[in-house]
């Protein structure tokens, strides 16, 4: 009986820490997480032998809207306007914020022993 509910709580903390660590797309949050299992694989200054989780915010664009000065106006010597400035509408898109990356260590799947979990 022991075994069993060991091998439970087991299987349900590592369903636990996987759900947890690897969310893809979350339409909540539009964040990108990755979970890298491979050690090595991770940031440029990652610790040997460790596992990372990635983490990609998109960047945050605007659409900028601006009027631009075609011919300007043309005013009489007594101050009169005989033609009013000519513009036009030029819509382009803005970087706002930019996309950003980010590493987090996660503990690789061969830590994931029954010891490890009872631990948590």
């Amino acid at each position: 009986m022991k075994n069993i509910l060991t091998h439970l709580g087991l299987s349900m903390a590592a369903g636990v820490l996987l759900a947890a660590c690897g969310m893809v797309n979350d339409p909540v949050s539009r964040n990108e997480t990755t979970l890298i299992t491979i050690p090595g694989d991770g940031p440029p200054d990652a610790q040997p032998g460790a596992c990372y989780g990635k983490d990609v915010t998109p960047a945050v664009i605007e659409v900028v809207t601006e009027q631009l000065l075609v011919q300007p106006a043309q005013i009489a010597s007594d101050g009169a306007i005989i033609h009013p400035a000519v513009y036009k509408n030029s819509t382009h898109q803005a970087i706002v914020q930019p996309r950003e990356e980010f590493f987090f260590e996660v503990p690789c799947t061969n830590v994931l022993t029954s010891e490890f979990i009872t631990s948590l």
